[in-house]
Formats: structure tokens, C-alpha cells, sequence
């Protein structure tokens, strides 16, 4: 038998394909992209939003308690010095023991009313302080009062000017734009394909194999001829996303709608609230004057003043209330027409 000498044969190949035609595939997974970085943008816009009205709800609600406990701590204060006279009278024998004893009751009330206060107040410091990431306990200083500042804005402005801004909106309709090119790219698939395709080789019988070398070029067409329904289906599934997502915008428009009317009518209705009360505290102030100096003369009881001091406490009360009220629309209102 005759020996067959050992062959050796090394090659390398390179390859490289350009896209030239995708049916519109690639084109549309950058536009998808694109989109989805922008809903993200918008999303980021939705939270920032959200935190500004947490953010001036704790702080308005910080006022408000403050408000309370200083109507709490002067009206405890209006009642001992009403004990302190009504104890005068009965030591001279003006007034029973009864009205002293009614007056202690009535004192009695007003400091647990006070205590309570002054913890509502301090919770809703902790509350603020929680949401702007301080510790609790940290001391704080408002520098804005709770106060009433005119909103001159018509109803059908602020519609129109929240569904101008407001992120939430344009975040449906991108989702929209990002379902019509899911649509596209499944209709890409019944489009022709067409790339360049390049190779290069190199041979040789000796390592590294680099001796010989060619190359050729090819222009390649594909085309998905049948596919059993699979690109079909995937296209009405796309349809319906696209669907699906105009729904979802139309909703989100109604809501938004319905979100700044809300907030609008609860303000105008706080609004009005506010010039009521601010008559009624007054009102209540000269009553209780009135009480106090008639008591003193003997012309009137001492259920009479103790009345007319809740009714002055129960009418600042509400003043503060309505106040309250009236910021906290305002900022569920800026927040609901995306007012930066």
C-alpha cells in the first residue's frame, strides 16, 4: 500500500450585510423607540406634578392646623378669663355657684379641644417634613400665609389649557403613534427585503490561511411569499392595539376634563364659603363682646357668653375651613391643567 501524506488547508471568511429595504421595519423600530423615550419624559413630568401637589397639600394642611390651634388657644384663654370673672362675681355674691361650675365644664371642653389641636398641628409638620424627605421631627419655618388670592381663570380656560399640557394626555397619545408603528413593522413582513451582501475569503495550506483571498458582492431580494396567516395575524393584533390605545387617550382626555372641573367648582364653591364666613366671624365678635359687657352688668347670663365664644370659635373655624378649602382646589387645580 502506498502512504498518503497529511493535508492541510486553512481558511478565513468574512462576511458583512448592509439593510438596503426592510419594508419599512427598521424605520419604524427607531420611531418606537424614539416614542418610548419621549412617554418616559412625560412620565417623569406626571410625577414631578403629583409630588408638587403632595407637597402643597402638607403644606397648606400646616397652616390650616396652626390656624386651629391658635383659635383652640384663644378660646381657652377667653374662658378662663370668663372663670376668672365669673369666680369675682359669685365671691361677691353676684352670680350663683351654678355659672362658675357651667364655666369650669365649658373650660374644660376647650382645653381638651386645645390639646387635640396642637396634635393635629405637629402630625402635619411630621406629614410635611415626611414629604419633602427632612427628618420628622426637623423645625420648620412657613413663610407663606394662608391666604385669599382671586383666581380670575374661566371654567372653559382651564379646560382648554389642561388638555394643552397636561402630561398624562400627550402620554396616550404617543402610546397611539407607538401602536400605529407596531402596525407598520407586522405589515413590514409582507414587504419585499432587500440588502447588500458582501464576502471576503482567504486560503491557504500553510497557517494562518491568508495566502489566497476573494471576494464577492451580492444583492439579495427576500420575499415572504406564505407564512400560513402568521404576518396577518399579527397585524390585526397590532390593529387592535392601535385601537385599544385611542380608547385609552379618549378616556384619559374625559378624565382630565372631569379631574379641572372638579377641582374648579369645588374652589368657586370654597371661594364663596370664604366671604360668608369672614362676615360671620364679625358677626360672632361683636355678639361676644356684647355678651361679656352685658354679663358684667347683670343684664345677662352666663350661658350667653359661653354661646356667643363658640359661636366666635365656631365661625373662625369655619373661616379657616373655607380658606383651607379654597388653596387646596387651587393646587389640585394647577396640578389637574398641568400648570408647572
Amino acid at each position: 500500500m502506498a502512504s498518503v501524506d497529511a493535508y492541510n488547508y486553512f481558511s478565513n471568511t468574512l462576511t458583512a450585510s448592509i439593510p438596503l429595504y426592510t419594508g419599512g421595519k427598521v424605520e419604524n423600530a427607531i420611531k418606537q423607540a424614539q416614542l418610548g423615550h419621549e412617554v418616559s419624559q412625560l412620565e417623569v413630568a406626571t410625577t414631578k406634578n403629583n409630588l408638587k401637589l403632595e407637597s402643597s397639600q402638607g403644606y397648606y394642611q400646616v397652616l390650616q392646623s396652626q390656624l386651629l390651634l391658635e383659635i383652640a388657644k384663644q378660646t381657652a384663654a377667653d374662658f378662663r378669663a370668663h372663670l376668672d370673672r365669673v369666680r369675682e362675681m359669685f365671691d361677691n355674691g353676684v352670680v350663683p355657684w351654678h355659672d362658675v361650675l357651667q364655666t369650669k365644664v365649658k373650660l374644660a371642653n376647650a382645653e381638651n379641644t386645645l390639646v387635640k389641636a396642637q396634635n393635629d398641628y405637629n402630625l402635619a409638620i411630621y406629614s410635611l417634613n415626611k414629604t419633602m424627605g427632612l427628618p420628622l421631627h426637623s423645625e420648620i419655618r412657613l413663610t407663606e400665609p394662608l391666604i385669599y388670592q382671586q383666581y380670575t381663570s374661566s371654567l372653559n380656560d382651564v379646560i382648554a389649557f389642561g388638555l394643552e399640557h397636561r402630561p398624562e394626555l400627550f402620554q396616550r397619545q404617543e402610546n397611539v403613534k407607538i401602536r400605529e408603528t407596531q402596525v407598520n413593522i407586522a405589515r413590514s413582513e409582507n414587504r419585499p427585503k432587500v440588502m447588500l451582501k458582501g464576502t471576503i475569503a482567504w486560503d491557504d495550506t500553510e497557517f494562518t490561511g491568508t495566502k489566497n483571498g476573494d471576494w464577492t458582492a451580492m444583492l439579495v431580494t427576500q420575499l415572504n411569499v406564505f407564512d400560513s396567516g402568521n404576518t396577518e395575524a399579527k397585524i390585526r393584533q397590532a390593529q387592535s392595539g392601535v385601537l385599544d390605545a385611542r380608547e385609552q387617550a379618549r378616556q384619559t382626555h374625559d378624565d382630565i376634563s372631569l379631574e379641572i372641573s372638579d377641582a374648579y367648582l369645588n374652589m368657586r364653591e370654597s371661594e364663596k364659603r370664604i366671604s360668608t364666613n369672614k362676615v360671620a366671624v364679625e358677626e360672632a365678635t361683636v355678639n361676644f363682646d356684647i355678651a361679656q359687657k352685658a354679663y358684667s352688668a347683670g343684664v345677662g347670663t352666663n350661658i350667653d357668653v359661653m354661646d356667643a365664644e363658640l359661636a366666635l370659635n365656631q365661625a373662625k373655624t369655619n373661616y379657616t375651613n373655607s380658606l383651607f378649602d379654597y388653596n387646596i382646589s387651587k393646587a389640585r387645580l394647577n396640578k389637574a391643567i398641568g400648570s408647572s
